[in-house]
C-alpha cells in the first residue's frame, strides 16, 4: 500500500490504534455473529464451533481438522500423529475461552475404514468432552460417511 499524505495525516490524527477497516486480505471484518451460518455442512449457531475431520476424498485423511467459529477464526490443520493416538493436539485462537483440545485416537491409523477411523477420537473444550463416535454433538459427513463434524457450544 502506497502511503500518501492524506493516509499519512489520518495516521497522524487517530494513530495505530484506529480500528482497522480492512484485513490482510483485502476482505472486511467479519462482523458480530447475529444469525445461524453454514460451514459447507450444514448450518451452525452463532454459539458454536464447527469441527470437520476428514476430507471428502477416497482416501480417508482422517487426521485433517478443520475449525470454523463463522467470525473469522478458522484454522485448517492436521491432528499430531507423532503424538501416537492417545496424544493431543492442541488448537487455540484469540476468539476461543479455551483451547480446544483434540485426542487422535484411530484417525492417526492409516487404511482404517470410515467406520473404524474415528474411534477414540475425543474433543475437549473447556469443561466439555465428546466421544465423536458416540457424541449426540456429532454427525457424518462427505460420501460414504468419509468424515465427522461437531458441533462445540461456546463457552462465554
Amino acid at each position: 500500500m502506497k502511503l500518501t499524505t492524506i493516509s499519512l495525516a489520518l495516521f497522524m490524527a487517530f494513530g495505530a490504534n484506529a480500528a482497522p477497516t480492512e484485513t490482510r486480505d483485502g476482505l472486511q471484518p467479519r462482523a458480530e455473529c447475529t444469525e445461524p451460518w453454514h460451514d459447507g455442512h450444514g448450518p451452525v449457531n452463532c454459539n458454536e464451533i464447527s469441527v470437520v475431520f476428514g476430507s471428502g476424498e477416497f482416501t480417508v485423511h482422517a487426521n485433517r481438522v478443520r475449525i470454523r467459529t463463522g467470525q473469522g477464526a478458522d484454522i485448517d490443520d492436521y491432528l499430531d500423529c507423532a503424538k501416537g493416538t492417545a496424544g493431543f493436539t492442541s488448537f487455540g485462537h484469540e476468539s476461543f475461552q479455551y483451547t480446544l483440545e483434540i485426542q487422535a485416537g484411530n484417525t492417526c491409523i492409516h487404511g482404517q475404514l470410515p467406520n473404524y477411523a474415528y474411534d477414540n477420537l475425543i474433543i475437549k473444550y473447556g469443561d466439555q468432552d465428546f466421544n465423536v463416535q458416540r457424541s449426540t454433538a456429532c454427525s457424518k459427513v462427505f460420501a460414504a460417511d468419509r468424515g465427522r463434524r461437531c458441533l462445540i457450544k461456546k463457552i462465554e
